[in-house]
């Protein structure tokens, strides 16, 4: 759909649109607003949070998911002041998992989306690296986080898993190419 103006109001206007639309592939251009110009508006009139996390690997090639609020998901956090965003993925990778390890962290790339929070939408940009471990060490999900289960999943479990997970964590492997091997 395409969505002409390059205010605020043709911003939110178009990310009402994709809320109400069923299909994932849907998009929205916006040809009067350049990209930056977009990302600061959306800065500026949304609750802005930065968070970074990780697909970990251990050496048989098992990767680390948990599953949050009833979803499979990748470990990720809010970063913390003065953090970069290899240190903020390393340190909820462990605090989410309990490992011990968390090595050679590589970007991989962001996702970004929004979600209502009291009463406000909140634009959430994750910062993504692809991360190793020296084994496939026991595992304890974070329970406070809504963490219900941490596991190493291989290929064909993975696979299963992206059937009930979010759009953006289907974005992370896909770039990552993990399951396309």
């Amino acid at each position: 759909m395409i969505f002409y103006g390059n205010s605020i109001d043709t911003l939110t206007e178009a990310l009402n649109w994709l809320d109400l639309q069923d299909d994932v592939n849907a998009s929205a251009y916006l040809p009067d607003l350049p990209a930056p110009a977009g990302l600061e508006l959306l800065k500026k009139n949304f609750q802005y949070l930065k968070a970074a996390g990780g697909i970990v690997q251990e050496p048989s090639g098992k990767v680390l998911m948990i599953n949050r609020l009833g979803c499979w998901d990748l470990p990720k956090g809010k970063a913390e002041k003065g953090e970069s965003d290899a240190e903020t993925a390393v340190r909820e990778i462990m605090e989410e998992t309990l490992i011990p390890e968390v090595l050679n962290p590589v970007f991989l790339h962001a996702t970004w989306h929004t979600y209502p929070h009291k009463g406000k939408t909140v634009l959430k940009e994750t910062v993504w690296f692809i991360c190793t471990t020296s084994q496939a060490w026991p595992l304890v999900p974070q329970t406070e986080e809504q963490i219900t289960e941490a596991c190493w999943a291989s290929k064909n479990e993975l696979q299963e898993m992206m059937k009930n997970t979010w759009p953006s964590i289907r974005d992370v492997f896909d770039v990552s190419n993990l399951l396309n091997v």
